[in-house]
């Protein structure tokens, strides 16, 4: 008798399963009652990879006992929007050390390459290692494509990539990337528009 009650509850039970997963589904994929996308909303995006093109670092100086006067510049194009920057960063480099300070000055912190609100295009240098560099980048715009109702949304990536040396002389110091490089988007956050 137990064994026939056990076994009607485990079918009660088994009956049920379908509809909770069904609900549970129904839930994950649903928006937000103000219009905002859930989380599998988002994961779901097919992102296309923003463009680096005319890499490029060019140092200059007037006397051998001088740092370089370097700037790093690239055109940035976003497909995702159909939009695109130049970006540029100066500093003062020794042309040897590789460690941020005194004799590499490149700034840490991000800076804006251009501000048209809400289209913000930044750019931050992470590290410099011989002719690896590794970029912050970050892309704020707003996005009526992609949420409803839109959203300012800013996406990251970090790419690392290499540059050739094109020259060395004691005046000068040019790298540049021979090919365009491909950055995938690795983070996104948004707020309403």
């Amino acid at each position: 008798m137990a064994f026939l009650l056990v076994l009607s509850l485990m079918l009660s039970l088994v009956a049920c399963l379908p509809n909770a997963l069904t609900n549970l589904a129904t839930l994950a994929t649903a928006t937000q009652p103000s219009g905002r996308k859930t989380f599998h909303d988002l994961g779901q995006f097919d992102w296309k990879n923003w463009t680096l093109t005319e890499v490029c670092l060019d140092c200059t100086r007037t006397s051998p006992s001088e740092l370089f006067d370097c700037e790093y510049k690239f055109q940035w194009d976003d497909p995702n929007f159909n939009t695109s920057t130049v970006c540029n960063s100066s500093w003062k480099w020794d042309g040897v050390t590789m460690q941020n300070g005194p004799n590499n000055t490149y700034n840490t912190n991000y800076i804006i390459c251009e501000l048209a609100w809400p289209e913000v295009w930044q750019l931050k240098i992470n590290n410099i290692e011989d002719e690896l560099f590794e970029l912050g980048l970050a892309h704020t715009c707003k996005d009526e494509i992609d949420f409803q109702p839109p959203e300012i949304a800013e996406f990251f990536a970090v790419p690392n990539f290499t540059m050739a040396l094109m020259g060395r002389d004691d005046y000068s110091i040019v790298y540049a990337a021979k090919e365009p490089v491909s950055v995938l988007i690795q983070g996104l956050t948004s707020e309403p528009a």
